[in-house]
């Protein structure tokens, strides 16, 4: 076996901030509701002046006195008054975790408050400084507040420590995108260039809402996505995310909490009605598998007309539930089990007269130190800072052994879990810290095997892919997969030189290797004997391709049946075919796929199918899915061509309207293979386009007859000064009209409404447009309102409007007073009234006036004279 001695260092009192259990001790949140864990279980506190619906952040001291609480809206002193310069934070009290409270690296007495916006609000991510030296040590805000760090942000805030630093990740999310933003806050203060995981899925208005939280171990991060929960690998040094697991259910998600060893994670949920009822679940994280994991989750409690809220790891090592408008919480006794061992109970906590809603405190993830572990025989280093005068201090290591320095170091002997306690006393008060360590046992030499079909010789000697079963021997020896880890293979039992993991041929069938698998973050490693042997052979590829809309971006589902066809044809043997999407899956015969499958790898992706004869491998065919676009054209067009003129020449395009049109072929009714084609004659034309892959599609054009149009008629209705003017066409086209204007808006109806009276020209064109305008001048008959026979040249005199002579619209007309007298009679050689009557002219007055037309049409009206 391969042995290193590992030095693990980590700091049990910090410098500058112990944030420790005590600073958790204070809880103020919902509706003036609050607990005190310093005495070891929650006692129910009644003083809180803060009414929040959602987010909330609390922070005490070194020993669990309150420092000051906060809504993201307003912070208030441990006196519950608003702290000076406290009000207008950015926060939002319906933001799912709007405040969060971080300690000024390198500082005694100071802190940042983080806040977030709802709903996307302007606000975004932004801090501001709390100096508790200010206000007589009641603390106050300081001129550095409401500093943007970002907008738009998601409702989701949290924090870590980062190892082995006196500095912390603070956590963000953008809205309307997948990118997480990492922000270090060190003692120069908050970095504002954040490092970006884009990861996950899009987080938009509707799913931006719930928690999101560290693992105690520091190397996970958990977030409700709305109908799923994601889980991410964290890198604590780099503050990068990866290796997404997301866990899709059909309910909502909002609380996350990770138990106290990292290995079991809860999340409240309330079903899609969301006033139907709600529940909390248990995901065990057993696997690196999200199908499994959800597989595996179970409901710890679900109640009709209830909904749960925020979860939250308090002081005593137990998970509390915020049970929304009501006057009590859940608990969870012991989150570390998997299982309903983990004994949740419901309305644990009796909050009395104050109410909880859906938010508890955010506070740093972990407040609560991780658990370590060590491999047997290594030397583990234990620091202390510790600020202050010392009056006395002693490390137990919780194996019988103790020890008075300040820097001791320590080998445990034996496999198992030890509790280490640092105790000090500083300037007369008891401070107590306490860790796990749990000592790992690589003393056993594990088996695994790895069974692979033959390729194509038949010879019992194939190309393993070793890493490929990675996962595979990480399971095999309980250890989680992570990034860091390192798998080395090696011929003989001596380990002295390495194989090639990528692709290794066998030397004999079967055949023993031997493997080690380092684990950086324990500094452990663990001996591994992997069976080789060879089945018969790996078989040809098979191809399913597919002709796919390109608005499917290369997704879609195809029929694995397709392929059982082709290698049943292909062999007389009797085989049974299974398929599997990755080839360690394959060969491991873990999770089979169903015959209707939908690629997640756009276009192009290969999967497996397993062949076996009886039980045995008798191959492994690798299935090519290919997806093709088909072209995107214009399925259908309608053209015109001119008929009544010289031959007119029409071209016809193909219609692509995306991609490189010469890359497809092209096969025209007419008989043509080019792009586009002319003709001369109306009809209905097709095209078939290709692609080198054989996806179709036709493009069908109708060219349509058209011409020059002939106007038959145009017929004026209605009343005079309102008329309606109706043409009327006859021709082998779609016609399209204008009035007055020939290069002006044409429309496609033949009658226009609310023609004023005078001469005017209608305007006549073919729908294509080039067979030509033709037009005819027409006269509407009118008469003007009024007159004014004053001899300024300006509506002297009254008449009949329009040219009636020039149309033959022949008109006489009597002029009456309102007495009936007639007053004048005009006609064609007499068209106007000056106003007079005997020479006199007459008053000013409204005059009737009746109109014979020489059609043998009648119209009555009547008119103002104005003097």
């Amino acid at each position: 076996m391969l042995r290193t001695i590992t030095i693990l260092y980590f700091v049990m009192l910090s410098s500058s901030h112990f944030y420790g259990q005590g600073s958790a001790n204070i809880w103020y949140f919902g509706t003036n509701a609050g607990l005190d864990f310093s005495n070891g279980f929650p006692e129910v506190l009644f003083d809180s002046e803060m009414a929040t619906l959602e987010g909330c952040a609390t922070i005490s001291n070194d020993f669990g006195e309150l420092l000051f609480y906060t809504d993201g809206l307003n912070a208030y002193n441990r006196n519950h008054q608003v702290m000076q310069n406290g009000t207008g934070l950015g926060g939002d009290f319906s933001s799912s975790q709007s405040a969060l409270i971080v300690p000024k690296p390198g500082t005694e007495n100071c802190y940042y408050i983080f806040t977030v916006d709802a709903d996307g609000g302007p606000n975004g991510l932004q801090y501001s400084e709390v100096n508790m030296d200010l206000d007589n040590g009641l603390g106050a805000i300081t001129n550095t507040k409401n500093v943007l760090l970002f907008t738009p942000a998601t409702e989701q805030l949290t924090a870590t420590k980062i190892n082995q630093q006196d500095a912390y990740w603070v956590l963000g999310h953008k809205l309307n995108s997948n990118e997480y933003l990492a922000y270090n806050v060190n003692a120069l203060g908050v970095n504002p260039n954040p490092v970006i995981s884009a990861i996950g899925s899009e987080v938009t208005i509707d799913n931006n809402i719930g928690q999101m939280k560290f693992s105690h171990q520091r190397n996970r991060l958990a977030a409700a996505r709305s109908y799923e929960v994601q889980i991410f690998d964290f890198n604590n040094l780099t503050g990068v995310l990866s290796n997404l697991l997301s866990l899709d259910f059909s309910d909502n998600f909002y609380g996350v909490e990770f138990s106290p060893n990292g290995e079991v994670l809860y999340s409240s949920h309330f079903d899609s009605g969301f006033f139907l009822g709600g529940g909390v679940r248990q995901f065990y994280l057993y696997s690196n598998d999200a199908e499994q994991i959800s597989f595996s989750s179970i409901d710890l409690v679900f109640e009709e007309n209830a909904l749960f809220g925020s979860l939250q790891l308090a002081p005593d090592g137990k998970i509390y539930i915020a049970r929304v408008d009501d006057n009590s919480l859940d608990v969870i006794e012991n989150p570390d089990v998997a299982g309903l061992d983990c004994n949740y109970i419901t309305q644990a906590i009796n909050l009395q007269n104050n109410t909880s809603i859906f938010g508890l405190p955010t506070f740093i993830q972990p407040y609560i130190d991780a658990t370590f572990e060590i491999c047997p025989g290594e030397v583990i280093y234990f620091h202390s800072q510790i600020i202050g005068d010392l009056d006395s201090l002693i490390w137990d290591f919780g194996d019988g052994n103790t020890s008075v320095e300040v820097n001791p170091s320590h080998t445990y002997s034996s496999p198992g879990t030890y509790e280490v306690t640092l105790t000090v006393m500083l300037a007369g008060q008891f401070i107590t810290e306490s860790k796990t360590v749990t000592v790992l046992n690589e003393s056993i030499v594990y088996s695994a095997d790895f069974v692979q079909c033959d390729d194509e010789i038949s010879d019992g000697f194939t190309t393993f892919y070793l890493s490929n079963y990675n996962e595979f021997l990480y399971e095999v020896v309980d250890v989680r997969n992570l990034q860091s880890n390192v798998v080395t293979f090696y011929e003989d039992s001596n380990y002295i030189n390495d194989i090639n993991s990528e692709s290794y041929i066998n030397t004999s069938n079967p055949q023993v290797i031997y493997a080690i698998i380092e684990v950086p973050e324990t500094g452990c490693f663990y001996d591994v004997e992997v069976n080789l042997s060879v089945a018969d052979e790996l078989l040809d590829n098979i191809n399913i391709d597919q002709c796919i809309d390109s608005s499917l971006n290369g997704i879609t589902s195809f029929d694995l049946s397709m392929a059982t066809n082709q290698i049943l044809n292909s062999t007389t043997t009797n085989l049974t075919i299974v398929y599997y999407e990755t080839y360690s899956d394959a060969i491991d015969q873990e999770s089979s796929l169903a015959d209707i499958f939908t690629n997640n790898i756009p276009y192009g992706q290969i999967i497996y199918a397993r062949a076996e004869n009886g039980g045995v491998c008798y191959g492994i065919y690798p299935v090519n899915l290919n997806a093709y676009d088909i072209p995107d054209v214009i399925e259908q067009e309608d053209l015109y061509i001119c008929t009544d003129s010289v031959l007119e020449i029409l071209t016809l395009d193909n219609g692509v309207t995306s991609g490189n049109a010469e890359d497809y072929t092209y096969n025209w009714s007419t008989g043509e293979v080019t792009q586009q084609v002319q003709v001369s004659e109306p009809g209905t034309y097709t095209v078939t386009i290709s692609t080198e892959q054989g996806c179709t599609v036709e493009r069908i054009i109708n060219v349509l007859p058209s011409s020059v149009a002939n106007i038959q008629n145009i017929e004026i209705t209605g009343n005079p000064n309102n008329s309606v003017v109706y043409v009327s066409v006859s021709g082998d086209g779609n016609y399209m009209f204008a009035l007055d204007d020939e290069y002006g808006s044409y429309q496609s109806s033949q009658a226009f409404n609310n023609v004023s009276p005078g001469i005017h020209t209608v305007f006549v064109k073919d729908i294509k447009g080039d067979c030509g305008v033709i037009s005819e001048t027409f006269s509407v008959l009118g008469y003007p309102n009024f007159f004014t026979p004053n001899s300024d040249s300006i509506n002297d005199t009254w008449h009949l409007l329009g040219n009636v002579q020039e149309f033959r619209v022949s008109a006489v007309v009597e002029i009456f007073n309102r007495y009936g007298k007639l007053l004048a009679i005009l006609d064609d050689n007499n068209p106007n009234w000056d106003g007079k009557y005997n020479g006199a002219l007459l008053p000013t007055d409204d005059y009737w006036f009746v109109a014979k037309l020489a059609d043998g049409r009648t119209f009555k009206g009547h008119f103002t004279l104005k003097n």
